[in-house]
This record gives structure tokens, C-alpha cells and sequence, in this order.
């Protein structure tokens, strides 16, 4: 299905927002763009009501986690954890389950992620939100997209599945010193020129 002129100009934003960014990150107000480019979000009671916007979002960010899961299988090759969180979000959007069994089922591989030795975890927890995304949608408020203005300025719990898949390609988060811009800007590239994509056609 074609494209909208919304999410053309919203790609076409944030391509140019990553090409001047000098660590490859696609900041939080530009991402919000494409979300609200990609359909309307009503939430009653932090449960999003199932339209065509929440699903290509949830859409996308699994999309994002199932890009980065090999990055988890290298390290934890016995530990199913973010694949058994895009089933359970798979589940839920088609009515499967119920919100709080797909709830429970996030908190306790949170838990579990939270406890893990290692800082190799960024895949699990964006495997986490892609869950939370299908439960509640993603954070935006459709008239005051520029803030909060970064990840930086939330708590980790609710930074976005894309956001810590990014982290997750780039070893850590875009300002810590460490953290391979390369690898990131690769990652976002690949998500507004295919991801995006895909999850538009997903509920069109």
C-alpha cells in the first residue's frame, strides 16, 4: 500500500535528523514523528484500544527486536526470553491472551533480565516493550511531540523496543563513551528505510 504523505515527510525528517547527528542516534522527538505518522493512539485505563496505529507500531518494534535477537543468541544461546516476548505480543494482538496474562508474563522476564549478571541485556528488555507496546502503545502525546526531548531524560523502563535495540548495536546508550555510533547509525538506518515500511503494509 502506498505510503501516506505524513510518514513520506516523517522518513524523510528523520533521515535527514541521522545524517547530521554525530553519534547515529535517531533522537526521541523524531521517532515520535513516525509513530504519530503511522496512526492514530487511543489508550483507556493504559490499555490501548486495538487499531490500525498501535498495530503497526507494535509491528515495528518487533521488528527491531527480531533484527537484533542474534546479537542475544551469541551471548545467552540457551535463553529463549525476547523470542518467547514476541510471541506473547503476537498472542495478545490477535486475542489470544489477555492483558494481564501478557502483563505477567513481561514483568517476570524483566525481573529475570534485571537480575542477569551481564550487560549484554538490551535485546531482552526491547523484546520486553514490544509486549508493553501491544498492552499500551508507545508514549506520545500527538500535540507535544518534542518532549520529553531525549532518551536520556526518562527513566530505562520506559525507553521504547527501537531505542534499546539501538543500544543494543551500539554496545551502549548514544552518550556513554563507549558506544559504536557506526553500528547505531546502520540500525536506524535500516529501520526508516525497511522497518518502517514493513509495519505500515502490516496494518494497511
Amino acid at each position: 500500500m502506498e505510503l501516506s504523505e505524513d510518514i513520506k515527510q516523517a522518513i524523510i525528517a528523520a533521515s535527514e535528523s541521522l545524517k547530521t547527528n554525530g553519534i547515529g542516534e535517531l533522537v526521541l522527538p523524531v521517532r515520535k514523528r513516525i509513530w504519530a505518522a503511522l496512526g492514530s493512539r487511543t489508550v483507556v485505563r493504559s490499555r490501548a484500544v486495538m487499531g490500525v496505529g498501535v498495530r503497526r507500531r507494535t509491528r515495528l518494534a518487533f521488528l527491531a527486536v527480531e533484527h537484533v535477537v542474534p546479537l542475544w543468541k551469541r551471548t545467552f544461546p540457551a535463553n529463549h526470553g525476547p523470542q518467547r516476548m514476541l510471541a506473547t505480543a503476537e498472542r495478545y494482538s490477535a486475542r489470544q491472551i489477555g492483558f494481564s496474562t501478557a502483563w505477567k508474563l513481561k514483568s517476570r522476564f524483566w525481573g529475570e533480565l534485571e537480575r542477569t549478571a551481564s550487560t549484554d541485556v538490551a535485546v531482552g528488555f526491547a523484546a520486553c516493550q514490544v509486549v508493553t507496546t501491544a498492552l499500551s502503545d508507545e508514549r506520545f502525546d500527538p500535540e507535544n511531540l518534542d518532549s520529553p526531548p531525549s532518551d536520556q531524560s526518562l527513566d530505562p523502563y520506559e525507553w521504547d523496543a527501537t531505542f534499546y535495540a539501538s543500544v543494543a548495536c551500539g554496545g551502549s546508550a548514544p552518550w556513554e563513551g563507549e558506544s559504536k555510533s557506526g553500528q547505531r547509525r546502520e540500525f536506524w538506518q535500516w529501520y526508516l528505510h525497511k522497518a518502517v515500511r514493513l509495519a505500515w503494509d502490516s496494518a494497511s
